[in-house]
């Protein structure tokens, strides 16, 4: 969340002068929450986080329609925070991507999303991440059925999330783990 146009303005422009690209396909907001360090702005909860939100979910509308993304959306936001989004839009969000993995799921936001057709997609499917968190693979429970499949633990968590219709995002750079992720 950077909390105004000009703000979020100014770092859309700057991410596309690292990429060296004019336009990018998708731009997400990557939090409604202020980030890590960040100076930007107060996007916390409560009337000044909603203002922020939506000023800055406005500023992610211009860099669209001035052809600097093809579409936009946001991360890591829920039912309540998509709303607040809503509630200005003039383009909606095409994409709210999430965590989800076996044993994380957030039905709320997922069913709101899909009434007001915004594509969710999971992040992290796989569980873990650089804050910590149990990977799915170590489940017990995945193991007998990943056994009577021949698949991987790692293959019946993707296959689930895939069941569920949300599509996912995944990471790595082990080949053997890109073919086994596209095989579920």
């Amino acid at each position: 969340c950077m909390g105004s146009v000009a703000a979020t303005l100014q770092a859309g422009q700057h991410d596309l002068d690292l990429l060296e690209e004019d336009f990018v396909d998708l731009m997400l907001i990557h939090a409604p929450w202020q980030g890590w360090g960040e100076p930007y702005s107060n996007c916390s909860k409560g009337p000044a986080g909603k203002a922020a939100r939506q000023a800055t979910w406005r500023g992610m509308e211009a860099l669209q329609r001035a052809g600097k993304v093809r579409s936009i959306g946001v991360s890591n936001f829920n039912a309540d925070e998509l709303e607040e989004v809503l509630e200005v839009a003039t383009i909606p969000p095409a994409v709210n991507q999430i965590g989800i993995c076996v044993g994380f799921i957030d039905n709320a936001t997922i069913a709101f999303s899909r009434a007001h057709n915004i594509t969710t997609q999971a992040y992290s499917p796989l569980g873990g991440s650089p804050w910590g968190g149990s990977p799915v693979m170590r489940l017990p429970e995945l193991q007998p059925i990943a056994k009577a499949h021949n698949k991987s633990a790692a293959q019946v968590a993707l296959r689930w999330i895939v069941q569920q219709e949300i599509p996912f995002a995944t990471a790595t750079d082990n080949a053997e783990h890109i073919q086994e992720d596209m095989d579920v």
